[in-house]
């Protein structure tokens, strides 16, 4: 079989990473259009312009390049990548994603089409026709699902070790995006992911009438699964020592990682300035850390600046800002006279640990209530071992320290 494509090789002349194919042709008809087709090779591009679509253009021979992708968003800020439907054409738009991902930002990001199995765009047009490719274009996916869909197949997600090792692969990647303001949108968009996932299994199936085990009319708590006869209205239900089980009691002491989040800000006003609808959003456990907050917002919001500390302490809040500085007393960062470099840094890094540490909370609270309904040693381990994780999060000794 002829090959469809002949490369050329890299000179010091032609620089393939910094051209696209049909770019000078493409430059209108994208603008009229509003977006531009990405390729994966010029006889794909050839065949979207018989196709009708005009707005398209390729790379010449190599995985697309920072150079390339910023001549597209010069031209629109959502182009539209076009892989085909293959493994090969996966492992291309993530190669793709994982190039974009430090330089995406509000108005400068990527959407994927995928095309049918096995197929490239050229393909389709010739057997499948004009209207198919343009359809098989028409719904082009958001980078933010391509992503997470493509982490949650790399690896099961059954076991606590492997929704945490799904977690870190996830926010280690968000942690690239050099915008802050859409890090912190992308953060919230994998933890509402990562909830929906790890939703108990009884929460997400609907029940049907005449299921047995369902929660249903007649049967709240469900069988074991053996018919009408033997325990089907037997549930494993957890006995009252087991309910009062610390397990089931979420922490709402005054961590040092949430004190530091908040005393941070108190020390340095800066923070509010670079961070305010961040710090506003914190999921805080503690009275104390929710009542500064409230109070140092306040503050920045009057327009009052300089002494934060000096002003919390004259209007009563000396008690719970002490309660502050006990606890954050090792996280040296958010002491006055630090770098403010350096509390940025750390803050930002902290204010991640801390979502991540809210999610896990959750994440325990929703399965202490499986086992406090349902019971099952399965479940009990699986909260075990939340409870471990989180006491391990929440050990000063694991902190940002010095």
């Amino acid at each position: 079989m002829q090959a469809k494509y002949l490369n050329s090789p890299e000179t010091p002349v032609f620089h393939k990473g910094a051209t696209l194919y049909n770019l000078n042709r493409a430059r209108k008809a994208a603008h009229d259009a509003g977006t531009i087709f990405v390729v994966e090779g010029y006889v794909d591009c050839i065949a979207l312009d018989r196709a009708g679509l005009a707005n398209v253009v390729a790379p010449l021979g190599t995985a697309l390049t920072e150079d390339q992708l910023g001549l597209i968003w010069r031209i629109a800020p959502e182009p539209i990548l076009c892989f085909d439907g293959d493994k090969a054409g996966l492992r291309a738009a993530h190669r793709a994603l994982d190039c974009a991902v430090p330089m995406i930002a509000a108005g400068k990001t990527l959407r994927f089409a995928f095309l049918p199995e096995g197929l490239d765009p050229d393909d389709l047009l010739r057997s499948r026709g004009a209207e198919a490719l343009r359809e098989a274009l028409a719904k082009p996916r958001p980078l933010v699902d391509v992503l997470f869909e493509r982490e949650i197949g790399r690896a099961p997600v059954e076991t606590p070790e492997q929704r945490a090792d799904l977690e870190k692969r996830l926010f280690g990647t968000v942690a690239r995006i050099a915008d802050d303001d859409l890090k912190r949108h992308y953060r919230d968009a994998m933890s509402d992911r990562l909830r929906a996932l790890f939703r108990p299994q009884r929460e997400r199936m609907p029940y049907r009438e005449g299921q047995r085990g369902a929660r249903g009319p007649g049967n709240r708590r469900g069988g074991l699964g053996f018919g009408s006869g033997f325990g089907a209205e037997m549930p494993l239900v957890a006995s009252e020592g087991l309910r009062r089980n610390a397990l089931f009691r979420p922490t709402s002491a005054l961590q040092p990682r949430e004190a530091a989040l908040v005393l941070a800000a108190v020390h340095h006003p800066e923070l509010i300035e670079t961070e305010a609808e961040a710090i506003a959003e914190l999921v805080l456990a503690s009275p104390e850390a929710r009542t500064i907050r409230g109070a140092l917002l306040d503050l920045a919001a009057s327009g009052e600046g300089g002494d934060f500390a000096g002003c919390l302490m004259a209007r009563g809040f000396a008690e719970p800002l002490r309660a502050l500085e006990l606890a954050a007393k090792t996280e040296g960062w958010t002491q006055p006279g630090t770098v403010f470099s350096r509390v940025l840094t750390a803050w930002r890094e902290a204010s991640h640990l801390h979502e991540r540490q809210s999610f896990l909370h959750s994440e325990i609270e929703a399965v202490a209530r499986e086992v406090a309904e349902d019971g099952g040693e399965e479940r009990f381990e699986r909260l075990k071992a939340l409870v471990r994780r989180r006491a391990a999060q929440l050990d000063p000794e694991k902190g940002l320290g010095d």
